[in-house]
């Protein structure tokens, strides 16, 4: 049921603004550049990458079972603004702001 939401792609806005749905696969992103493109080659293997999603990797929060979270400082680091949109409209939040509190020792890339 995801895959028909329209959240999924990436979608070239402006010279420097991108858009990525959050149902988008975290392997999509292996060809942008840095800090995405890099950070997102070193997410688990290729199938992980297939299966996992942009949206369920930015919110995923801390966690000793596996590693999580592997995108939130490539993000951060990009100034990504992500969007959340509901019955109540949009927000817009800095990434820092918008995703999981992490501590700095657990950021992957």
């Amino acid at each position: 049921m995801l895959g028909r939401a329209g959240l999924s792609g990436i979608e070239r806005r402006t010279a420097r603004g991108v858009t990525i749905g959050a149902t988008t696969p975290v392997q999509e992103l292996t060809g942008m550049a840095a800090p995405l493109g890099p950070c997102a080659s070193n997410v688990a293997d290729l199938e992980i990458r297939s299966q996992g999603t942009v949206g369920g990797n930015l919110c995923a929060g801390e966690g000793s079972e596996a590693p999580r979270g592997d995108l939130q400082g490539a993000f951060a680091r990009a100034s990504a603004r992500p969007r959340a949109s509901a019955a109540g409209g949009e927000r817009h939040r800095g990434a820092a702001r918008g995703l999981p509190r992490r501590s700095a020792a657990s950021d992957s890339c």
